[in-house]
């Protein structure tokens, strides 16, 4: 689902190079494979009116357990970081 007014500002001409923020009302994998698809990235809201990503979400972000196995290679030693906060 594309909301309307959404789908208008979707074309490669505003999307192309930019971040595109929004509240919860676009974050739908129509809008995200648009915006992606324009050479564009997106910062989304997420809320719990949508329980499945609500909790993909949730998922991501938290600590892997104990005994997961390392992602990185053994050479690598830097570590990108990003903050994020869940608001409920």
């Amino acid at each position: 689902m594309n909301p309307p007014r959404v789908q208008e500002f979707l074309s490669p001409l505003y999307v192309k190079g930019r971040v595109l923020s929004a509240d919860a009302l676009p974050t739908h994998a129509p809008v995200c494979a648009s915006i992606l698809a324009s050479a564009g990235d997106y910062l989304l809201m997420v809320k719990g009116n949508q329980p499945t990503l609500h909790e993909d979400v949730r998922l991501f972000f938290q600590e892997p357990p104990a005994d997961c196995h390392d992602w990185r290679s053994a050479q690598s030693t830097h570590v990108d970081t990003f903050p994020y906060h869940f608001i409920y």
